[in-house]
């Protein structure tokens, strides 16, 4: 089993660029060194949800940095959220107020809503690609022979 190594410097970050109503974005890094046995585990520096594509002080609903969360009222005005989120979830998943915080409701439902197909084999000879009995399905929800929807 290979091992990833990670620079001390390193960030990755996902962003969802989708602009309806909102986009949101992930950053990872890497903890503190200590003596755990999980130091090598990315964690959770930055996370933040904003309307439309483009991410700027204005546009931004919700903004969390390592284990603090806030959000914008309904005046615009910055919250802070009195909830620790470990470093390890995300505030998409340990934060759910449809009145404080309705965009990140939002959001997740369209996360949620996603299709992935990462559990099985996508090759020429995979056994989802052999002949077999038949099945109804509906046809948005088929794969082209590339694996593309």
């Amino acid at each position: 089993m290979a091992a990833l190594i990670w620079s001390r410097h390193v960030r990755h970050r996902l962003a969802v660029l989708y602009s309806d109503p909102f986009s949101y974005s992930l950053e990872l890094g890497l903890p503190q060194p200590s003596q755990s046995m999980f130091d090598g585990d990315p964690e959770v520096k930055r996370e933040c949800l904003w309307r439309g594509t483009a991410m700027d002080a204005k546009s931004l609903c919700a903004d969390r940095r390592l284990s603090t969360l806030r959000c914008r009222s309904e005046k615009g005005k910055w919250q802070d959220i009195d909830l620790p989120i470990t470093t390890y979830a995300s505030m998409l998943s340990e934060y759910a107020d449809p009145f404080a915080a309705p965009e990140l409701i939002v959001m997740r439902n369209i996360l949620r809503s996603w299709r992935f197909y990462d559990t099985f084999r996508t090759d020429a000879d995979a056994p989802a690609r052999r002949t077999s009995t038949g099945t109804r399905t509906h046809a948005s929800s088929l794969l082209l022979p590339s694996g593309a929807k």
